[in-house]
């Protein structure tokens, strides 16, 4: 009967390293799930990161379609030669003199001609 107290011990000892075992797998395991919640932390951050991505290849399209700095000196050369507010002043106003001048010619005839 002792040897069959004894066996039964000995099995109860092996069930219980077998139990501390399985709950340290299982603290282990616990670990591992938290671990796993951070990563899907970090996935969730990547998916922000995925619209800034978005947002940059539509800023970068955008910056591609504008002028290069060459057509653009061009283009500030061709607005240098516009004319500016005192030069369309003098145009208007020697034109107005000169509608006016032949406005009067018959009385300015005399003046420059002589009769």
């Amino acid at each position: 009967m002792d040897a069959k107290l004894d066996g039964l011990a000995d099995s109860f000892q092996a069930l219980n390293s077998n139990v501390s075992f399985i709950k340290g797998r299982t603290e282990d395991l616990s670990y591992m799930t938290s671990k796993l919640d951070d990563l899907s932390f970090v996935r969730k951050k990547m998916e922000d990161l995925s619209g800034l991505r978005e947002d940059i290849s539509y800023l970068k399209g955008r910056i591609e379609n504008l002028p290069s700095p060459e057509s653009f000196g061009e283009l500030r050369g061709r607005v240098n030669s516009l004319p500016t507010t005192a030069k369309l002043a003098s145009l208007l106003s020697i034109a107005v003199g000169a509608i006016a001048f032949l406005n009067n010619w018959h009385a300015v005839r005399p003046f420059i001609l002589g009769f």
